[in-house]
């Protein structure tokens, strides 16, 4: 029977394995990099070759990526915009002087 201390034992040895096989793959990638392009310049041919050996070497992630945070924030800001919108046109109805950026915003929304 498997006690919670040799539980928390084996979580650590994953942790710790993981650890290093993280320290392990950075220290092998980080000197990788045999043309350095720190003040140097390369000829269109050195540059195709940069480019295509870049993007061999390029790794993606397969995992999917949310959106519902970029849509939420795309939300806010449309309702903060309409809002200016509205009190723009309450501000033009009620005769005072708008700033040339309200203008333009009101412009803007009556080429829609």
């Amino acid at each position: 029977m498997i006690t919670t201390f040799d539980f928390l034992i084996f979580i650590l040895l994953i942790v710790l394995i993981i650890l290093l096989f993280s320290v392990i793959h950075y220290l092998k990638y980080k000197y990788q990099n045999p043309i350095s392009t720190d003040d140097a310049l390369l000829n269109n041919e050195e540059l195709l070759n940069h480019a295509r050996k870049s993007a061999i070497e390029h790794r993606s992630s397969y995992r999917r990526i949310s959106y519902r945070p970029l849509f939420s924030r795309l939300n806010s800001n449309h309702r903060f915009i309409s809002e200016v919108y509205e009190s723009v046109i309450e501000d033009v109805s009620s005769k005072m002087l708008v700033c040339p950026a309200s203008e333009w915003l009101l412009d803007r929304s009556e080429e829609r």
